[in-house]
């Protein structure tokens, strides 16, 4: 079964749980990353059942995504994890080597993020009721999002015991369970240190909802939307990974190097966190005058 079908492997859907396994175990990918594989694989599956060698499949494949009107990114991203998933399968003897030749070359449209300028952040800040015990929640959570520029999946799954008061630190796991340690500032220590007042005392994480469970992905995204459309600036596209944007851009505005802002935000490669410096024209200005020669006359 060197190139091989699918349909007519009985171990189709096996293969697919074991290299899911190989992902979590092995990899240490995130739940988050391995409920997305499992979409997408099974989705590849399904489409390409009636089909033969693993060329034809990719072929079509790739031709129903963009007829479902995928953007390239999303079609990228899913012939991706074909991708991975063929070299697991290369790796353990299922497929050739030269199944990697099939995989297309897609153009893929770099789209630079929406950024929120300082007032809109701080009129975002503003808009939960910090009287009440899930205002002030959302206010530390908003405060994650922005002041520390954490990621959804780091936001909700930090812990109490996470947090350094001493030290104003906050201890994040990012992703490949990399783990990082965050400075905080002042105000996120302020709004904390009243927050750890009002939880309560069995809470093992940080955000929890009513039922005192861990909150969700989905949970933190409404909360965004609703304060968004309060504060009337749900026509931005606002969601909660709009915060770290704004969080890495406005250091990069304010003089902060990328190096820093890479450690800050966890990226693996200073490439993912170049695109800020893109986004901010005073950073490229900056950088014009402190270095061509002409500029400094």
């Amino acid at each position: 079964m060197k190139d091989m079908s699918l349909n007519k492997n009985r171990d189709s859907l096996q293969f697919i749980s074991d290299f899911l396994l190989f992902c979590q175990v092995e990899c240490q990918f995130s739940e988050h990353t391995c409920r997305s594989y499992d979409f997408d694989l099974r989705q590849f599956e399904k489409i390409v059942s009636h089909l033969g060698s693993f060329r034809e499949m990719l072929s079509f494949y790739v031709s129903w995504l963009n007829d479902q009107g995928y953007k390239d990114s999303t079609v990228n991203r899913k012939v991706s994890v074909v991708h991975s998933f063929s070299n697991y399968l290369i790796n353990e003897g299922v497929l050739t080597d030269s199944v990697a030749l099939s995989f297309p070359k897609i153009k893929n449209i770099h789209r630079l993020p929406y950024v929120l300028d300082v007032n809109h952040v701080d009129l975002l800040l503003s808009q939960p009721d910090v009287n009440t015990f899930f205002g002030l929640r959302d206010r530390v959570l908003l405060e994650c999002l922005y002041s520390v520029g954490l990621r959804v999946s780091e936001c909700i799954n930090i812990k109490v015991d996470d947090v350094d008061v001493d030290l104003m630190t906050i201890r994040v796991e990012g992703k490949g369970a990399r783990f990082r340690v965050v400075p905080l500032t002042l105000k996120v220590m302020d709004v904390l240190r009243t927050y750890f007042l009002c939880l309560d005392q069995s809470s093992c994480y940080l955000f929890c909802n009513k039922l005192g469970e861990k909150m969700t992905r989905q949970a933190v995204f409404y909360s965004v939307k609703k304060y968004a459309k309060a504060a009337n600036l749900e026509h931005t596209c606002i969601s909660p990974h709009s915060f770290r944007h704004a969080f890495a851009t406005h250091l990069i505005e304010g003089n902060a190097r990328l190096r820093d802002v890479q450690l800050l935000l966890g990226h693996s490669h200073v490439s993912s966190t170049q695109i800020y410096t893109t986004i901010s024209n005073n950073y490229v200005k900056s950088a014009y005058i402190q270095a061509h020669p002409r500029a400094m006359l």
